[in-house]
């Protein structure tokens, strides 16, 4: 049987996105967080039976209906999920969740009753289908590139360090699905597909597809880390707190005075940033103060957000050991001072200083 260059690309999609799921599936097991992975299976698993589907109708079998519109409502809330299961530590997936898959429902529902009374679709439905299915994946990505927002502002309230990895992953994941369903939806309203996602003017939105699948995979086995992320739901509530502006705190102008005397005495004193694994809520309960209040003090007093109030600290130590062993490798100084990602030591230390580690190594001492 001779095959088509766009039934190749179809064989190949199905092949890769089956291989992604099979690691996914065993990034599950070794996984202590599994519900982010297992969405980001589902979703892996729908493109899987939405390329058979059209690969199964590109044979010219009769009796199969078309469903690029059903698997085009679903795409968006396991998106939006995955996002809110990246960002929960405490993430579960509820029954009620359920209820943002029932206009899939619905749809499917309407095409089987139409290939069943072999009525064709009229134009107008198709279009109206096809909009509606438009602005549900828009508004899905939308949101879900708040939490990523939101993630971020997380780590800053929250974390002295993070895997870039983590953070790159999601905006790579929601924004090129994005610029790849709107092409999709595009291309559908000029007309230029005949009304069949995909026919063969879409062998180039099939390339684009094939080179994001196959990044997923590549990005999986180099970073399999990338996918172990969360915040607690208390670690959350701080960083709403502190978004609100502590309009409701009860944080007098005296206790924030004793809490940063007391704050900044024992950092610099017991060196307390020195430790890879500080939070703002390990730092609270070392302290013995409130987390929010704690966090209050370093955003207002000290016009910081804990990322860099922490991380400041960390690169003058840096600076010093850099003097004072001269010899020492940037790594070594690196997990010295407290940190344990590369790009988080350079992002932070070129920060505050201007320059990279490297640079500040060949900079001569000024006695």
């Amino acid at each position: 049987m001779d095959l088509t260059v766009n039934q190749i690309i179809i064989i190949v999609l199905i092949g890769q996105t089956f291989l992604f799921s099979v690691l996914l599936l065993a990034l599950t097991k070794l996984s202590t967080r599994k519900t982010s992975t297992l969405i980001l299976l589902a979703f892996h698993t729908a493109l899987l039976l939405n390329f058979l589907n059209v690969f199964i109708l590109d044979q010219g079998i009769e009796g199969i209906p078309h469903f690029g519109l059903v698997f085009g409502l679903i795409y968006g809330p396991i998106i939006y999920f995955y996002s809110l299961a990246v960002i929960h530590q405490g993430f579960k997936w509820r029954p009620i969740y359920y209820a943002h898959f029932v206009p899939a429902l619905f749809l499917l529902l309407w095409i089987i009753g139409v290939d069943i009374n072999r009525v064709s679709t009229p134009k107008t439905e198709f279009l109206i289908t096809l909009i509606f299915t438009g602005v549900q994946t828009v508004s899905y990505l939308y949101f879900s590139n708040r939490n990523v927002s939101f993630y971020k502002s997380l780590i800053k309230q929250n974390k002295t360090q993070y895997n870039v990895d983590e953070f790159n992953w999601l905006r790579f994941f929601i924004n090129t699905l994005a610029l790849l369903f709107l092409a999709i939806f595009v291309e559908s309203f000029l007309g230029l597909a005949q009304y069949d996602f995909y026919d063969y003017s879409l062998l180039l939105l099939e390339g684009v597809l094939l080179y994001i699948i196959t990044a997923f995979i590549l990005y999986t086995i180099r970073r399999p880390e990338a996918f172990i992320a969360g915040f607690t739901s208390h670690e959350i509530e701080i960083s709403k707190d502190q978004q609100l502006r502590y309009a409701n705190s009860t944080l007098s102008a005296e206790e924030a005075e004793v809490y940063l005397e007391k704050l900044l005495g024992r950092i610099e004193n017991e060196k307390l940033y020195l430790d890879a694994e500080l939070s703002l809520q390990k730092l609270s309960e070392q302290l013995n103060l409130p987390a929010r209040h704690l966090s209050q003090v370093i955003n207002e007093r000290l016009d910081r957000n804990f990322f860099d109030f922490i991380n400041e600290y960390r690169v003058k130590e840096a600076e010093r050991l850099f003097h004072e062993r001269e010899d020492s490798r940037v790594f070594e100084v690196m997990y010295d001072v407290g940190f344990n990602s590369r790009s988080s030591f350079y992002s932070a230390f070129k920060k505050f200083t201007g320059v990279t580690p490297s640079q500040f190594k060949k900079k001569p001492v000024n006695l």
